[in-house]
């Protein structure tokens, strides 16, 4: 007899405790969802839907850039899912072209921007680049950029890789690039050092510099 009440006893235990359990666990899910989902802030959507308008898109990469729709969604951007700020654009070989914005920077947390592989005809790169200083990492590999390297992208101190290569670009001093602090990847290849007397020498001291630094 003892048994069987135990036994009905557990039951009934199981009976009310599953579903609250369930609820609760449910509840908690849904909360986890909702937070991690927050939507693309609307002041950021509208500085890529104004890149968007500058550039020349033959492959129809930036489709899904739509005012209608969520920027967190959109092809090629990533975003902190905890804030709902863009955090990386990835437009690497994508036969973009035209005009690069400078409503880039308000997209006052993008950390990675990566334009290689792209055609800009030889138009110079922008020198409000140097103004995005949360950008930790900066590809223009083979975007064909003209012209001098600006020097405010020594004001890029969070910066930790650089691509500049296979471009046709020249120097005229390297001194700017002092301010690349935390540096650790940095591609000059194809660059025009010869108006820079000095670059040997600056390019020496930069080497052992960072390897101090991360040692």
């Amino acid at each position: 007899m003892a048994a069987s009440f135990a036994t009905l006893h557990h039951v009934l235990y199981l009976v009310w405790f599953l579903p609250i359990a369930f609820s609760l666990s449910f509840f908690f899910f849904f909360k986890a969802e909702s937070i991690s989902n927050v939507s693309c802030n609307e002041k950021d959507k509208q500085a890529l839907l104004t890149l968007k308008r500058g550039l020349t898109d033959q492959e129809h990469v930036l489709s899904s850039w739509s005012d209608h729709k969520d920027c967190c969604i959109w092809d090629r951007v990533f975003c902190d899912k905890k804030i709902g700020r863009v955090s990386e654009l990835h437009l690497n070989y994508s036969r973009l072209g035209g005009e690069i914005s400078s409503s880039l920077l308000q997209l006052e947390h993008l950390n990675y921007l990566d334009l290689s592989g792209n055609d800009f005809n030889c138009t110079p790169i922008p020198t409000f680049l140097g103004s995005m200083f949360s950008l930790t990492y900066l590809d223009l590999l083979g975007a064909n950029f003209c012209g001098l390297i600006p020097h405010q992208l020594g004001n890029l101190s969070s910066l930790r890789y650089l691509s500049l290569g296979v471009n046709s670009l020249y120097v005229d001093n390297l001194r700017w690039m002092s301010g690349l602090s935390a540096i650790q990847h940095l591609d000059l290849g194809d660059a025009d050092l010869h108006r820079e007397v000095d670059w040997l020498q600056i390019m020496s001291c930069e080497n052992s510099c960072n390897q101090d630094n991360y040692n």
